[in-house]
């Protein structure tokens, strides 16, 4: 069967994007709570900042490891940035990596703007699932503990 091709609607990439972030703020909580019961001295943080905007945070033995940010934002209000190095929780001017929205001829989906520069598969050729996105978000938060 031949592909037909979708226009998608200014509020087709809302929900997306919308439900794109809720799903990365997910798989940031259950990870965070995964790395507590290892046992291994690790404690977690979870804020939610606003409703598109949290703050994660690792420690281990008492000492932080791994923080980011992440929140509706970057370049525009249209994606979803992340940063390592922020000094508090309200300046989002700058961001390690921002995630837009892309569409093939069938589907929507989310492209990194500089994952293979850092050694991620995030900003190959195809557009990304929320789900594998988040993914890959989470490998790069958590590679200082790692």
């Amino acid at each position: 069967m031949p592909k037909i091709k979708k226009i998608f609607t200014d509020l087709d990439r809302e929900q997306f994007l919308r439900e794109s972030f809720k799903t990365i703020a997910a798989y940031f909580q259950n990870g965070l709570k995964q790395l507590e019961q290892t046992g291994a001295g690790i404690v977690t943080d979870f804020d939610e900042i606003q409703r598109f905007k949290f703050v994660a945070k690792i420690f281990t033995h008492g000492q932080g490891k791994a923080r980011c940010k992440v929140w509706r934002g970057g370049v525009s209000d249209k994606a979803i940035a992340y940063s390592e190095n922020f000094q508090n929780y309200d300046e989002d001017n700058s961001f390690n990596e921002q995630i837009s929205i892309e569409s093939s001829e069938t589907e929507l989906g989310l492209k990194f703007l500089m994952g293979l520069r850092w050694g991620f598969a995030g900003n190959d050729k195809k557009i990304l699932p929320p789900a594998k996105a988040a993914e890959e978000l989470w490998k790069r938060f958590i590679q200082r503990v790692e």
